[in-house]
């Protein structure tokens, strides 16, 4: 469900003389924003292929995608390769195993990693222009119609966290189709979307995380110098010290 709206102002990143499609990008991002302007939830059929340094081939994962937009939340329901919850608040960074019965929850040290993913997947003008710079725009191999956009952090903190931003976006019907990130110290995540539906009003409980009361419960602090690492975590966390039932 997309509703189109009447076009908003051209956002204000300035070009260079070779823009590399960033004027391209620019106008996508703008139809991305006005397509969503009603939204307060999206939910998506998802697949992540994630790799690092270390990895030979692609890690891959697939499952459902719920985002709120207010206040932000994110939530993967992991089908592939073993069930899991991962939820994304801003405050906490939680995974649920149903198989262990185990949930472990890390306490963040602030906002700025959910933030920026919030922001990509819920872009306003206000907040494209406060957090990021658009650096490139191409199309996506064996499409028409695909756009990835490369958007680049632009305060100190957030690109410790992640060197760039992706966006992937349909140039026909101006949906989110994927999003991604770089982390600073290498390794990509990228996430595609599909069965994309955007809806006027958020299903709260699709962003509740209940356990059991028997389940065990497993808190970690996660110090403000690790706190990229938790962007990159899905599942299989250290145990840490603290512990609860």
């Amino acid at each position: 469900m997309h509703r189109l709206l009447p076009a908003l102002p051209t956002l204000a990143l300035a070009l260079p003389a070779q823009d590399d499609g960033r004027a391209e990008g620019r106008a996508l991002l703008e139809a991305l924003i006005e397509a969503q302007a009603g939204m307060a939830q999206m939910t998506a059929e998802y697949v992540q292929e994630r790799t690092t340094p270390l990895t030979r081939k692609p890690l891959v994962a697939e499952g459902k995608l719920a985002f709120r937009r207010d206040p932000g939340c994110v939530v993967f329901f992991v089908r592939e390769p073993r069930a899991a919850v991962i939820r994304l608040d801003l405050a906490h960074y939680e995974v649920w195993h149903p198989e262990r019965a185990r949930l472990e929850r890390f306490v963040l040290p602030d906002d700025q990693m959910p933030r920026l993913l919030f922001d990509a997947l819920g872009p306003t003008k206000a907040n494209l222009e406060r957090a990021f710079t658009v650096e490139r725009c191409e199309r996506v191999e064996g499409s028409e119609t695909l756009r990835r956009l490369t958007l680049l952090p632009t305060g100190e903190d957030a690109r410790r966290i992640a060197s760039k931003i992706t966006l992937t976006t349909d140039a026909k019907t101006k949906a989110l189709r994927g999003f991604g990130y770089t982390a600073p110290r290498g390794g990509d995540v990228r996430v595609t979307l599909d069965k994309v539906e955007l809806a006027a009003k958020a299903d709260d409980a699709l962003f509740r995380l209940d356990v059991p009361k028997d389940a065990q419960v497993i808190v970690q602090k996660v110090p403000e110098r690790e706190s990229a690492k938790g962007a990159e975590k899905t599942e299989g966390a250290k145990p840490p010290a603290d512990k609860k039932n």
